[in-house]
């Protein structure tokens, strides 16, 4: 597995696409290696207790989906997280908000996959 500083590389990340791989008309808005806390703080997101230390780093990719496709239905203008572990690779969660909702009532999905 790719290392750097102790870090998964990104392109090591499981299922981590590449931008040049995204559907057309996605756009990769940033990828970061950061603290499970500025993650938490940045995206106000609802995963406080997903990682026991706050200072565990994570990989962070961020993209801007015209139309994304979940188990629930299909959100349109979304802005997908998707968030790993920064030592071991492991994908930690999803989360999804958008414009709006074709199917289902909420136009914010959030999935942890375990």
């Amino acid at each position: 597995m790719g290392f750097t500083h102790g870090y998964v590389t990104k392109d090591k990340l499981d299922g981590y696409k590449r931008a040049s791989e995204l559907p057309q008309g996605a756009v990769r808005l940033g990828e970061k290696l950061m603290p499970w806390r500025e993650y938490l703080l940045q995206e106000k997101s609802m995963y406080q207790a997903l990682c026991a230390d706050a200072d565990q780093m994570v990989w962070v990719v961020k993209t801007r989906f015209p139309v994304y496709q979940t188990r629930h239905g299909i959100i349109k203008d979304a802005e997908v997280n998707e968030v790993w572990d920064g030592i071991t690779g492991e994908f930690l969660c999803l989360e999804i908000t958008g414009g709006s909702a074709v199917v289902g009532s909420s136009s914010t999905h959030r999935d942890t996959i375990s």
